[in-house]
């Protein structure tokens, strides 16, 4: 399942308090003033602290509409927040991971 724009927190896979693991090579932000963005070195796993459930604004004059996804939000190194797209994490996704993965062992 793919979590786009408002997601009611009641739909949401994850809840305050689950550990998740954070995939190495994902993007990542943050409100470290000197790392505020960048790409996982490694793969680790943290508690989430709050999740942001997403937004999807109206068509501006260009007819763009703003959408955020749901975000996954963690306390990090020096009590800087972090944050990821929730569709990144594999425990909010399990379904589509375990059926690529049996499709991958099939072909094996």
């Amino acid at each position: 399942m793919k979590y786009e724009g408002y997601v009611p927190t009641h739909k949401l896979p994850l809840r305050p308090g689950d550990v998740v693991t954070i995939p190495q090579g994902i993007s990542f932000k943050s409100t470290h003033p000197k790392k505020g963005s960048g790409v996982t070195g490694r793969s680790y796993k943290v508690r989430v602290d709050h999740i942001l459930n997403g937004f999807k604004g109206s068509a501006d004059i260009g007819g763009n509409t703003r959408v955020t996804n749901p975000e996954v939000r963690w306390g990090g190194a020096g009590n800087y927040w972090k944050w990821v797209d929730i569709n990144d994490i594999r425990e909010a996704n399990l379904s589509l991971f375990e059926a690529r993965e049996r499709s991958l062992n099939a072909e094996v």
